[in-house]
């Protein structure tokens, strides 16, 4: 913290307390008027020392007002000195001490409104009205019992009782406004505890004198000179404390904590309007000057409940307005979409509605790329631009992140000239402060036929965002128009989810397996387990299913699944003597769930493997989902000992920057970088080169490569010579659903041919047949 590294000023500080708390004690004690001057002297003289060391040592961030504080202690130190040496009667300045007494208030109270303009601005002018008003409520008992007798009697302007009035009167300002910055930018500052203890002492002890001055004992000395004594001593607190350059840094977040002044303002206006009435006036004079200021009180009253009320509407209105806006864009957001298409009995038939749904292609990667405040600045450059195109076709939301969604009344062929324009208008650059960003956008329509029927605002959105997922396969810039071939693709893709949550407890998955093989010595260091699906009398590879149980949780139970049942096969081998490892596929899913580490962790301590036995792969696609939960989880798996591997290199996205980024200990190259090796395939120089670099690059890196694809011994002989490591395809065996526990020699084409590996592969007819066993 910031004070630990200042105890002695703390130390100082309480000093300060301390000494000037028992002084006025002993003053208020012993009752010596020289004593008291003495005291009163010492303390002034040391407030003073010490507001000018704690300014020049701390240096805090907004120091003017600790300036004027400063300036103020010094010009009430000469004014109260003036005080004394103008005593006697028939001075020659009568006015001078109160004037520079008066001076050094002013001052105070000018601190106290730099404080108040510099850190709560958007309260200012409310606790201006609220400190006028304590100002005029002081001001009317201080005519009252101070003012109006001095006038009537006729005494010279030297009277302290006008001077005590004048101390009152601003000192009362001052307490309020402090009040104001004590609970609000100053709040928890110690320092301006201090500062505003010292306030509250001094006008305490102008009431002790004025009071004094009432009863007509106007020497120096009495109970007024030890509030001073106190009041000395907190200024000086609060200038060595180490707080006092927090001042201001707390954030004005609480507008206004008007139940802090309210004792104040409602103490003060209560003694305003009681006072007046327990004195007589002393003539008509008198009760002209009362009504006045008592008519200034009442109207400043219901300027202030006029101002708070209408406070409470514009608060109300601005709630509302942010309960209906997207305080990024000022777009209208998802609850006004919902508001404005709500049933309403004011509708006797519905018209025919476009809802069109689109999110940035790729936004991510700008976010991912250039940090969040690039990203906003997009996303309000692509908000203006929308509505721009769309002008007063329609009605514009921002759904949320990087999703927009249109309303319109359009029929069907001007909505599909909309979906165009914007289009057209997204494919134009986006230039902001730091980058130049070309980014597309892919649009979903979906429509309503109108009639008596309220739009159902969740199934437009739904079929919407169906449609735009369509147009992304077609590529990015595309849109498409939710359609009967759409509404059948979202029903069957509703029933495989329903049939995939069925079918663990069914036990319809199966994992078939495939080596991977170290190209040197020809062994098999492990096995990628695949996971097929058995089910309505078929077998389903996973890119029938997994997109769709990736679009839902079911993918979390499904990849649980897999990782027990490859490490339990895994344990099965190792046990017969075999295989090294088993590489088993990650989701994204799976990566932004948080007790993955620990499942991976249980599962392994539950087949007694170690960590080293398993691989885990993922795609890169997989990682920009969710970079930082993914970094996290892909971490603690590396450290633990797990290997990481980087599934279909090349095709993804920022691959490089992935390798550096993420803990990876294996690259397995694209199977199609593999295939153009290939003599027969065209270009084959330009994709060697390629995977020539990416082998490069990934020793480099330290990392080793995994040749995926490789079919024919060609490719084999090419990935030897570029120097991947490992190889995997159907040279060395297709998936199957069992494989032999063995370490010696990949079985080579030809070998298959005559028919010695019957055990790793399987006819068709055999796999559909098949069920896995795992102990061998």
């Amino acid at each position: 913290m910031r004070l630990a590294g200042h105890r002695p000023g703390v130390s100082v500080a309480y000093a300060f307390v301390a000494v000037s708390s028992v002084q006025a004690a002993i003053a208020l004690a012993v009752g010596s008027q020289t004593l008291c001057t003495i005291f009163l002297v010492i303390t002034s003289l040391a407030s003073i020392a010490a507001l000018l060391i704690g300014i020049l040592r701390y240096s805090p961030t907004f120091a003017m007002p600790w300036w004027l504080i400063l300036a103020a202690c010094i010009t009430t130190a000469v004014g109260g000195g003036l005080s004394g040496a103008f005593s006697q009667p028939h001075d020659p300045l009568p006015l001078a001490p109160q004037s520079v007494l008066l001076t050094g208030y002013l001052l105070q109270a000018a601190a106290a409104v730099a404080w108040l303009r510099a850190y709560a601005t958007a309260t200012a002018r409310t606790v201006a009205i609220d400190s006028a008003l304590v100002g005029l409520g002081a001001l009317i008992t201080a005519w009252v019992v101070l003012v109006s007798p001095v006038v009537a009697g006729d005494s010279d302007v030297s009277d302290p009782r006008l001077a005590a009035a004048s101390h009152i009167v601003v000192g009362a300002i001052v307490l309020a406004v402090i009040t104001h910055v004590a609970y609000t930018s100053a709040l928890g500052s110690l320092s301006f505890r201090f500062l505003y203890g010292a306030v509250v002492a001094q006008l305490v002890g102008d009431c002790l004198l004025a009071i004094d001055s009432i009863r007509g004992t106007t020497a120096p000395g009495g109970s007024f000179m030890a509030a001073y004594i106190v009041a000395y001593g907190l200024f000086a607190a609060a200038a060595v404390h180490p707080s006092m350059v927090e001042i201001g840094m707390a954030p004005d977040s609480e507008s206004d904590r008007f139940r802090q002044r309210f004792v104040e303002v409602a103490a003060i206006c209560l003694l305003a309007a009681a006072i007046p009435a327990t004195r007589t006036p002393f003539g008509v004079w008198d009760q002209v000057v009362r009504a006045v200021l008592i008519s200034l009180l009442i109207a400043g009253v219901l300027l202030r409940s006029e101002r708070a009320v209408r406070i409470i509407a514009d608060k109300e209105v601005d709630a509302r307005h942010r309960a209906m806006h997207d305080e990024l864009t000022g777009l209208s957001n998802r609850a006004a979409l919902y508001e404005g298409h709500a049933p309403s009995e004011r509708y006797g038939v519905f018209p025919p509605m476009n809802l069109l749904f689109m999110d940035l292609d790729n936004f991510k990667l700008v976010n991912d790329s250039y940090g969040h405040r690039t990203g906003d600045e997009l996303i309000i450059a692509a908000a203006e631009r929308l509505a721009g195109v769309v002008g007063d076709s329609g009605w514009v939301h921002r759904h949320g992140g990087d999703e927009f969604v249109v309303t319109t009344y359009l029929d069907p062929i001007r909505t599909d000239a909309l979906a165009r324009a914007i289009l057209d208008e997204f494919s134009k650059p986006f230039v902001l402060r730091r980058v130049r960003v070309t980014l597309s956008t892919s649009i979903g329509i979906s429509r309503t036929t109108g009639g008596n029927a309220p739009p159902n605002l969740d199934d437009l959105i739904r079929e919407a965002d169906s449609a735009m997922y369509h147009a992304k396969s077609r590529g990015s810039g595309n849109y498409a128009v939710f359609d009967e071939e759409l509404r059948a693709r979202a029903v069957e893709q509703l029933k495989v989810t329903t049939d995939l949550r069925e079918s663990l407890d069914d036990q319809e998955f199966e994992l078939f397996y495939q080596p991977i093989v170290d190209i040197a010595s020809g062994e098999t260091a492990a096995f990628e387990a695949l996971i097929r699906w058995h089910h309505d009398g078929l077998l389903h590879n996973p890119d029938y299913f997994i997109s769709i149980a990736e679009s839902s949780d079911i993918i979390i139970d499904i990849g649980r699944w897999v990782l027990d049942r490859a490490c339990a096969q895994l344990a099965a081998w190792r046990r017969a003597g075999g295989t090294e490892a088993v590489s088993v596929n990650l989701s994204a899913r799976q990566l932004r769930d948080v007790g993955f580490v620990n499942t991976v962790v249980g599962t392994l301590a539950a087949h007694d493997l170690p960590a080293s036995a398993l691989w885990l792969e993922l795609t890169e696609t997989a990682l920009i989902d969710d970079d930082d939960v993914a970094l996290t989880i892909l971490s603690r798996l590396s450290a633990f000992g797990v290997t990481i591997c980087l599934d279909d290199f090349g095709i993804g996205y920022s691959a490089l920057g992935n390798l550096n980024k993420y803990p990876i200990d294996v690259v397995k190259i694209d199977k199609s970088f593999i295939a153009a090796l290939d003599a027969r395939v065209a270009h084959n120089p330009k994709h060697r080169v390629l995977v020539t670099s990416i082998e490069a690059m990934s020793t480099a890196l330290g990392l080793v490569t995994v040749a995926e694809g490789v079919e024919s011994e060609t490719q084999l002989e090419q990935v030897r010579t570029i120097g991947c490591r490992f190889a995997q395809g159907w040279l060395f065996g297709s998936p199957a659903p069992i494989m032999r526990p063995w370490t010696g020699r990949a079985e080579s084409v030809g070998a298959r041919a005559a028919g010695d590996s019957t055990e790793c592969l399987l006819d068709d007819q055999q796999i559909l047949d098949h069920r896995p066993v795992l102990d061998i």
